[in-house]
């Protein structure tokens, strides 16, 4: 039995929710029951839309010590010790401490303090400080580094034919995108000309625009840009690779989607809207498999400005469009879940 804790909702988005949803449907073909155990129900009905099932701890995503008691009741049930999955940045190393006197605890993310009696690590971060988890966790299983990045089997194996280049932009903040980059981005676009007017027909670029499910702009993006002719707005989007093999282009906060850009070999052109996002920008950035342009929470203006900029680059040079998309592809292999599954197996 794995139980997978996580959340999802408008303040975090659904980034956990969905790397730990790979890992369940891995864990399920290798014939274990999974069982998503979260805070509240915000994720229920996803969840079963994939066929997958939920314990709602009615509790507070920030605060996991109010939902202890219940959650040990969980584990503690199970006549064969469990493995318990976490992935939020909330759990703290007494919660770990108590889970772990029921189950084996595997921690899923980067935070970067000691978690206490873990039975496996996980970190895909592209900055690892690997002194900071031989001294916080010796002799714990520890898988360290992007050959570890959780993709879904749809984002795996795609070959990019440089040959049939369009000059397509996919433009994706996920779903919450709080600090309004996408409207600021498509406005900047309008005022540089990129984006056409209805009736104009000259478009040159054609851009496609992820409006997430939880975007306070939702509205104003499409009041403005619905009818222009070079851009396509997407909502509830069920097979994000198909709309990633399209576009050779891709505009996006850090996070995950940087991961699977990475693997679809597009040439990647982000900003981080969450403090956790730096770090794995700026390592991209010097491994130039991105074009980074910095922290849109410090100076959101200067950000939208350096994204025209480097759009601009990376429609007209074809050599740095290549070697970004190159070198991005060459940090994510796509074998990370079978790894990472791998590893949990042993655990059982």
């Amino acid at each position: 039995m794995v139980y997978i804790r996580v959340d999802a909702n408008s303040e975090i988005g659904s980034g956990h929710l969905m790397r730990t949803i790979a890992i369940a449907k891995e864990m399920e073909k290798r014939g274990e029951m999974v069982i998503f155990v979260c805070a509240d129900n915000t994720p229920r009905e996803y969840l079963e839309s994939q066929g997958l099932y939920m314990i709602n701890l009615m509790g507070d995503w920030k605060d996991m010590t109010i939902e202890s008691s219940k959650m040990l009741l969980v584990v503690a049930d199970e006549p064969k010790e469990p493995v318990l999955l976490i992935d939020t940045y909330s759990v703290s190393k007494t919660y770990v401490n108590i889970m772990s006197m029921f189950s084996k605890v595997c921690y899923l993310g980067s935070k970067k303090e000691d978690l206490g009696n873990l039975s496996l690590l996980v970190n895909y971060s592209s900055d690892i400080d690997e002194a900071f988890y031989e001294e916080t966790y010796p002799g714990v299983k520890k898988l360290l580094g992007v050959e570890y990045s959780i993709l879904r089997p749809e984002f795996i194996g795609f070959e990019r034919n440089p040959k049939e280049y369009e000059p397509r932009v996919l433009i994706t903040t996920g779903n919450t995108d709080n600090l309004g980059m996408e409207l600021a981005i498509l406005d900047r676009m309008c005022d540089d000309g990129l984006v056409m007017l209805p009736g104009d027909d000259d478009a040159e670029v054609q851009f496609e625009v992820v409006v997430g499910s939880m975007s306070k702009d939702r509205d104003e993006i499409f009041e403005k840009y619905g009818d222009c002719p070079n851009v396509n707005l997407h909502e509830n989007v069920e097979d994000m690779a198909e709309l990633m093999k399209k576009c050779p282009i891709a505009i996006t906060a850090g996070g995950t989607t940087m991961n699977e850009l990475a693997a679809m070999e597009t040439a990647i052109l982000c900003f981080a809207i969450a403090e956790d996002q730096l770090k794995d920008c700026k390592a991209f950035a010097r491994d130039d498999a991105v074009l980074y342009v910095g922290n849109a929470i410090e100076d959101k203006e200067s950000v939208v400005r350096d994204v025209a900029l480097g759009l601009c680059s990376l429609l007209m040079d074809e050599k740095t469009r290549t070697e970004i998309a190159t070198n991005a592809r060459r940090l994510i292999d796509g074998e990370g879940v079978t790894k990472i599954c791998d590893a949990i197996e042993e655990l059982l």
